[in-house]
Formats: C-alpha cells, sequence, structure tokens
C-alpha cells in the first residue's frame, strides 16, 4: 500500500503527530470525492468541540470550514492526497506560502494535516488523516506540548467521526453494487 505522501515533502521533519485511518469498500476516486464533500454539520460532537474551543461552526463542509479558521489547502494528488498547512505567527498574522512552506523558519509554529487516499490489498482503499506539528525552537516546544496533551484527544476523535462520515459518503455513493 504505497502511495505519494505530499506530506513528506512539506512537513519531512515534525515533533508532534496524530495518525488515523479507515478502510473503505470503494475505489480511491469515491472515497476522494467524499473528503472533498465531507459534510460534518450534522455532528453534535463535532460542533460542541468547536464552540469550546472557540471555532465558526456556521459552514460545517471541509473546504469551506478551512477558509474560516485560516488553514491553506495547499496541494491536491486527485484521487491521492489533499494537503492542509497553517503557520502560526503571532495572531493576527497567519501566511502559508505554498512553495517556500518545507523550508520556512521564520514561523514559530507549521501544522500540515493531510487526507490520503491509498488502495488496500484486499480490493478495498484505506483513507487516512495525519497531523504534524513542528515547533521552531526548543522554548516553543515546551509552551505547545501541553496545547497538544489537551487538543489531541479532541481532534482525534473529530478525525475519526471525520473519517466515518467520509466511508458513509463513500460507500454510499460508490460505482459499484458489491455490498458493504
Amino acid at each position: 500500500m504505497t502511495s505519494p505522501k505530499l506530506l513528506d515533502t512539506y512537513m519531512p521533519v515534525y515533533q508532534f503527530c496524530e495518525y488515523h485511518a479507515i478502510a473503505i469498500a470503494c475505489d480511491k476516486a469515491t472515497a476522494y470525492q467524499a473528503i472533498r464533500t465531507l459534510d460534518f454539520s450534522d455532528s453534535l460532537t463535532i460542533r460542541l468541540l468547536f464552540l469550546l474551543r472557540g471555532m465558526p461552526t456556521s459552514d460545517m463542509r471541509l473546504l469551506g470550514f478551512l477558509q474560516k479558521v485560516n488553514f491553506t489547502l495547499m496541494r491536491e494528488l486527485p484521487d491521492q492526497e489533499l494537503l492542509i498547512g497553517f503557520k502560526a505567527r503571532y495572531m493576527p498574522e497567519i501566511v502559508v506560502d505554498v512553495d517556500g512552506f518545507p523550508l520556512d523558519e521564520s514561523c514559530p509554529i507549521k501544522m500540515t494535516w493531510n487526507f490520503l487516499v491509498a488502495e488496500a490489498e484486499d480490493g478495498r482503499v484505506i483513507v487516512s488523516t495525519e497531523t504534524r506539528a513542528w515547533c521552531r525552537s526548543r522554548m516553543t516546544r515546551m509552551t505547545f506540548w501541553p496545547y497538544w496533551i489537551l487538543v489531541r484527544p479532541f481532534s482525534g476523535l473529530i478525525r475519526r467521526i471525520m473519517l466515518r462520515k467520509i466511508r458513509q459518503s463513500a460507500q454510499s455513493n460508490r460505482q459499484d453494487t458489491q455490498p458493504c
């Protein structure tokens, strides 16, 4: 199960990482379309967690939500991978230079987040999501670490819900007629 990973190109070095995956009975194109059209507006859990963090809940489609929270859709490999990035300087300045992202060490924290679709040996696909964070200095890592410890379980819950919604959408929209 090898696939290109934009994530490795744009964030080869990192100190924090979170990974989740789900198997789906569909083809890669159907799974990827389910990612691009992901709508988590009907998830009470996600809405509540976003409200608690002060995040918007008005547009709960993946691509609309990203724009509202200043994440950047950095690159896509159609039917394979979607890469999202975030660079935090000191608020409110948030800038992502996609081409310079891997080498830019001017900001204290850089984050990437992807959705990757890979073929499994059993004919299904594996959709995974991985989040990576890089902190420029030891002091930044020390201050980011408690935040990561606090947020990571809830972020993981959100990602698992998203993956289940992607599976549900992909299996209801798949092109073949095999039973789930």
